[in-house]
Parts: structure tokens; C-alpha cells; sequence
């Protein structure tokens, strides 16, 4: 920052970043595909679903939301409205998402429909983010903060809901591997 000498203004750099969306084949060695997306769509949370549409956090009416964007881009659809609502996971078969909200004025991981119908809580945990669901769609796994501001934990939670389990303590970022036997960090 630098101050004009005569105290009536300044002048100051500052960085206005863009993000955007791509789809990425990874076995037919097809081209990389921009998807059609909003400013900051996907930057805390995003989802495939098997049938090529994307499920997004977004920053709808300064709130972070959740959005379904079509497979070929042309359409957009707020899935919640209620809270604020991150980190989707969507299960193997394309029909659950797990999802973070404040939604009852406290955090947890919460589930709903793919079209956004049916939300109800699994679980209260402190600051759950990185969600994944195990490919048999019996678990949700995340990272949260331990009571009481401890180190941040790996824990799971039934995709029918219940008490959370610890995984691993010490462990940020974990996701599930494709045989659903190890966890990935």
C-alpha cells in the first residue's frame, strides 16, 4: 500500500482470481472439457455423479449453496437454500448426497436426495469438511476438528445417521479408496 504525500488517498495491488471447471478423462483419453460454472463454484466442495452432471458448493445470494450443474453445461439448479451448505459426497449409484450445514443452527453432516428433496441430519461434528461415502454407500467419512478445538480427525458416520466413530486421529483430508478398504489422504 502507498499513501498519496498528502494523506487523501491511496493505491494498493490486489489479485481478482478466476476458477473455473474441467472434466478430465481419465481412461478413454479423451479432451479435458470446461464446464459451464459461476466465479467460485466447486472451491469448498465438489461431486461427480455417474450420469456426467456435477454437483457444487456456490456462492449463491453471498451464502455458499449447493448446485447441480448439467452434464453439457446449459443448465444450473440450487439444491438448498436453507444454512450454509459445503463438501458434497454423492454415493456410487448416483441417487445420495452427503453434505456439511449449519442448516439447524448447528454443523453436521447431513443427506438429501440427488434433486435435493429428503434432507435430514446424520450427525453433529465441529467443522466436518472433505467428505467422502464408501463405495457400498454404508458410510460417510470427513475430516472434523476434535472437541474442545483438538487436532483435526478422520471420523465416519452412517449414511442412515448415529453417533460418529473415529478413524484416525491426526489425519486431515481423507477419502476413500475405490475398494473401499483404505483411506487416502
Amino acid at each position: 500500500v502507498s499513501v498519496r504525500a498528502d494523506g487523501t488517498a491511496f493505491v494498493s495491488v490486489g489479485l481478482d482470481a478466476a476458477y473455473s471447471l474441467w472434466r478430465i478423462p481419465l481412461r478413454d483419453g479423451g479432451s479435458p472439457q470446461r464446464l459451464a460454472s459461476e466465479r467460485y463454484d466447486g472451491l469448498l466442495g465438489i461431486a461427480p455423479l455417474p450420469d456426467g452432471r456435477t454437483i457444487v458448493s456456490s456462492g449463491e445470494r453471498g451464502n455458499i449453496q449447493l448446485a447441480l450443474l448439467e452434464r453439457e453445461g446449459g443448465g444450473r439448479r440450487i439444491l438448498t437454500r436453507e444454512g450454509t451448505n459445503l463438501w458434497p459426497a454423492v454415493t456410487a449409484d448416483g441417487t445420495t448426497v452427503a453434505f456439511v450445514s449449519n442448516r439447524d443452527g448447528q454443523t453436521g453432516i447431513w443427506r438429501m436426495n440427488v434433486d435435493g428433496s429428503g434432507a435430514r441430519l446424520l450427525a453433529h461434528l465441529p467443522r466436518p469438511s472433505w467428505l467422502s461415502i464408501t463405495p457400498q454407500g454404508n458410510y460417510v467419512v470427513c475430516a472434523s476438528v476434535g472437541e474442545a478445538g483438538a487436532a483435526t480427525a478422520t471420523w465416519r458416520v452412517s449414511i442412515e445417521g448415529g453417533e460418529p466413530t473415529l478413524i484416525a486421529a491426526g489425519i486431515d483430508r481423507p477419502a476413500i479408496s475405490p475398494d473401499g478398504r483404505q483411506l487416502v489422504l
